[in-house]
């Protein structure tokens, strides 16, 4: 009898990203405390890296340096790892997605689509006006490579230098 997925969820829930124009993602860092009435220090933590083409999983390992921006002076996108959890027949416990849990199942990674839906919404948090919210929308996709994210807002300047895509790509 074949393994059955009866639920799929990503956690966290809930992600907080900050775009950037670099092609590099930011490292994962942690910030500390050393001293109780001093700043907190910014130390660098086990990064996860994938690989765009095969969704391989790899570590970067401290130390290395936290940088903010790339060498070309391009801000660094923090990319939220998002995981795949699924509860299989029978059973009320999450488990992490494999492929070996889809293979039980009769399926493969590319049986996975994605939908991703996107807002900075700091402008509209301050003024309430629907009217200021950027949003970037995918529709279905199921492989690892990146994807540009253009936003739309009613409240972008109608300029040719500069378009909605130009503030909101990644």
């Amino acid at each position: 009898m074949k393994t059955k997925i009866i639920e799929i969820r990503i956690l966290p829930p809930f992600a907080i990203a900050r775009l950037g124009s670099s092609p590099d993602p930011m490292d994962s860092y942690k910030l500390e405390i050393t001293d109780p009435i001093g700043p907190r220090q910014i130390i660098a933590d086990e990064t996860l890296i994938v690989d765009t083409k095969s969704g391989d999983v790899t570590s970067k390992i401290p130390p290395f340096e936290v940088r903010f921006r790339d060498d070309e002076g391009k801000i660094r996108p923090v990319s939220p790892f998002l995981e795949v959890w699924a509860r299989l027949d029978g059973s009320r416990d999450l488990v992490p997605l494999t492929i070996d849990i889809l293979s039980d199942c009769g399926l493969t990674p590319a049986d996975l689509k994605w939908r991703v839906h996107v807002a900075n919404i700091k402008a509209f948090r301050r003024t309430a006006d629907p009217n200021d919210r950027i949003d970037a929308k995918l529709g279905l996709f199921s492989t690892h490579t990146q994807k540009e994210l253009k936003g739309t807002c009613p409240n972008f300047l109608k300029t040719p230098h500069l378009s909605g895509s130009d503030l909101f790509s990644i």
